[in-house]
């Protein structure tokens, strides 16, 4: 028996370092192949949540704010975080999940919904990119800029500032203003304190760096 009870323990040891090797390397960032089908879990974290997100539009977009409900976040190798951001008058706009992994700086997949779209952003070393509806919308860099999926125009800019929002720039017109989530203190703060008039195509873009700003500040909480 004593031969059986050893080889027993050693197949359930190896079991369980196999167990733990297995969701340490599933715990890394997911390479291409893998990506859509993280998307899809991220997806499903929400689902629930998005037949209930309102329809809005551009003229709507000064009334999206900080606050969230179902606001949940979960430990391990691979944290999970997922909520939905509100209107100010507590409508759901936009639903988020991410999820954070192991490796050398900043590293996380996020799914956005709105009414309209659904947004990725692949956020690693500093760059994140971004991809509106299954297509490529740009590359945002540390410095707050928005490149082309081919890196040959400038779509966009955040600018850094001190104060209390943040100018987003589309060429050389501010097209908006969002509110420093570090520096928010109302009880009902919006999302941006200054929008103007901007194509459907400028839209997006806007929204995506706001939704990317909101979701980062959210994962350093």
């Amino acid at each position: 028996m004593g031969p059986i009870i050893s080889m027993g323990l050693f197949v359930a040891v190896v079991g369980i370092a196999l167990w733990i090797l297995f969701k340490f390397l599933v715990s890394f960032p997911p390479g291409r192949a893998r990506r859509e089908d993280e998307v899809k879990l991220l997806k499903a974290e929400i689902d629930g949540w998005i037949p209930d997100l309102i329809d809005w539009d551009t003229d709507e977009l000064d009334q999206l704010s900080l606050n969230q409900v179902n606001r949940k976040s979960a430990g391990g190798l691979k944290p999970l975080g997922k909520g939905v951001f509100t209107s100010i008058y507590h409508e759901p706009m936009i639903a988020y999940a991410y999820r954070r992994y192991q490796g050398a700086g900043a590293q996380a997949m996020v799914y956005a919904k709105t009414a309209r779209h659904a947004y990725v952003f692949g956020m690693k070393n500093k760059v994140t990119e971004i991809w509106m509806d299954g297509q490529p919308l740009g590359s945002l860099n540390a410095n707050g800029i928005l490149n082309s999926p081919d890196g040959k125009r400038q779509l966009a800019q955040i600018k850094k500032s001190s104060q209390k929002t943040l100018p987003v720039f589309i060429e050389d017109r501010q097209v908006a203003s969002l509110i420093h989530p570090d520096k928010k203190k109302e009880i009902n703060p919006r999302t941006f304190d200054l929008v103007k008039k901007m194509s459907k195509e400028e839209e997006s873009v806007v929204i995506a760096l706001a939704i990317n700003q909101m979701i980062k500040i959210e994962m350093k909480s």
